[in-house]
C-alpha cells in the first residue's frame, strides 16, 4: 500500500507534517507538527503521520498507531462497544522496521533520535534471540523504557522494549498480542474493564494512566491528575514560562515540544491571556502619545513631561516619544511573579 506523496509533500510545505530522510537515504518518517496539534488539523493524513515510515515511492514499510486523543478530548459519542484496557507506559513510542532486512527501531520523528538508537541497541543486545522471530509484514510497536528517558513515572533501572501492539502493515489490522507472547518481549499489561468515568477519577502513585481501546480500534488516553501536575512542573511549564517565552520573543513551537496534549488548551489560553493584555496596553499608550503629538506643538520637554506624567502608561508614552522599544516595557508589566510560589505549593500537594 502507497501514500499520497503529492499530498504529503502540500501538508510538509505548510508545516503541518515533518519529514525526515534515513542516514542511509532510503526511507522516510513523516510526524505531524505542534502547528497541527495546536490547530487541532487532523485529517485523514496528519491522522496517520505518528511516525509513518514510508521508501521513497511512497510505499508504507511500518505502520504505527494512529494519533489517539484523550478522553476528555475526544468530541464524537463514545462507541457502544465493548473496550480493553491497559497501563499507559511513561516512555517513548518506538516503531520498529526493517532496512535491508534487518530490524530497527525509530522514535516517533526520527530515526536517529537518542531514543531510537538507545532502543536498536535495546533490541540486538537484549532482545536478539526475538529478531529472528520477527515478520515484516507487521509493524511492531514498543514503549521505550531505560534510565536516560525518564518523565515522570519512576521505574528506577528499567530498560525495556514493552509490546504495545502489531500492526499489518498492508491492512493496517491489529493482532490479538496474545498471539506474540512467544516473542520474548514484554507485553503491555491488560487490566479488568471497568466504567470510563471511574477510571478517570484514580489517581495511582507513579503510574501515567491508562489506554481504553474499542472493539473496532479507537484508541482513547486516561492520565490520571497528579501525572498531569508532575509533568508541568518537570517541563517548567507554568505562565512564568510562557511569559518568557513571549518576553524573549521565542518560538512557541519550542515550548510545545514538552507539552503533554492535556496542557496544550492550557498553555494556548495562557499565552493568549497575555497576548490580550500585551495589546490592550499598548494600544491605550500608543492613543495617549497619538493625542500628545497631536494637539501640542510645544517641543519643550519640560511641558511635554508634564503633560506624559498625566497618562496612564507614563514610560511607555516617554518610550514611544523618544522612538525607543516598548516592548520590553510591557512584557515587564506583566511578569507574573506570584507563579514561581504557585508552582511550589503545587509540587508540595502531590
Amino acid at each position: 500500500m502507497k501514500t499520497d506523496t503529492v499530498k504529503l509533500k502540500e501538508l510538509v510545505a505548510k508545516g503541518l507534517i515533518t519529514w525526515r530522510l534515513h542516514p542511509k537515504g532510503e526511507l522516510i518518517i513523516y510526524n505531524y507538527t505542534n502547528k497541527a496539534q495546536y490547530n487541532n488539523v487532523w485529517t485523514k493524513e496528519t491522522m496517520k503521520c505518528r511516525g509513518l515510515i514510508c521508501d521513497l515511492d511512497g510505499k508504507i514499510i511500518a505502520r504505527p498507531f494512529e494519533k489517539f486523543f484523550n478522553l476528555e478530548e475526544y468530541k464524537e459519542p463514545l462507541p457502544d462497544e465493548k473496550f480493553d484496557l491497559y497501563e499507559k507506559l511513561d516512555g517513548s513510542l518506538g516503531i520498529l522496521y526493517f532496512l535491508d532486512n534487518v530490524p530497527y527501531i525509530a522514535s516517533r520523528g526520527s530515526f536517529d533520535s537518542p531514543q531510537a538508537m538507545q532502543a536498536s541497541a535495546m533490541l540486538k543486545e537484549q532482545y536478539k534471540t526475538s529478531v529472528s522471530k520477527l515478520n515484516q509484514k507487521k509493524t511492531y510497536l514498543f514503549e521505550i523504557i531505560y534510565p536516560g528517558n525518564k518523565f515522570v513515572v519512576d521505574y528506577k533501572n528499567e530498560s525495556s522494549l514493552t509490546l504495545l501492539a502489531v500492526i499489518d502493515v498492508k491492512t493496517g489490522v491489529e493482532d490479538d498480542l496474545e498471539q506474540h507472547k512467544d516473542l520474548g518481549f514484554p507485553i503491555i499489561k491488560k487490566y479488568t474493564r471497568s466504567k470510563l468515568d471511574e477510571l478517570q477519577k484514580l489517581n495511582l502513585p507513579n503510574k501515567e494512566g491508562f489506554v481504553v481501546k474499542f472493539a473496532k480500534g479507537l484508541r482513547l488516553k486516561i492520565k490520571f491528575e497528579n501525572y498531569l501536575k508532575l509533568h508541568a512542573v518537570i517541563s517548567k511549564i507554568s505562565n512564568v514560562s510562557i511569559w518568557q517565552m513571549l518576553y524573549e520573543n521565542t518560538s512557541f513551537d519550542q515550548m510545545l515540544e514538552n507539552v503533554p496534549d492535556e496542557l496544550f488548551d492550557w498553555v494556548t489560553e495562557q499565552r493568549n491571556v497575555f497576548l490580550d493584555e500585551f495589546k490592550k496596553i499598548e494600544s491605550v499608550a500608543l492613543k495617549e502619545h497619538k493625542s500628545i503629538v497631536e494637539n501640542n506643538d510645544t517641543k519643550d520637554r519640560k511641558t511635554i513631561a508634564r503633560l506624559v506624567s498625566n497618562t496612564k502608561f507614563p514610560k511607555l508614552v516617554f518610550a514611544i516619544l523618544d522612538n525607543k522599544n516598548h516592548h520590553e516595557k510591557i512584557w515587564k508589566m506583566l511578569e507574573p511573579h506570584k507563579e514561581c510560589k504557585r508552582l511550589v505549593k503545587v509540587v508540595l500537594e502531590l
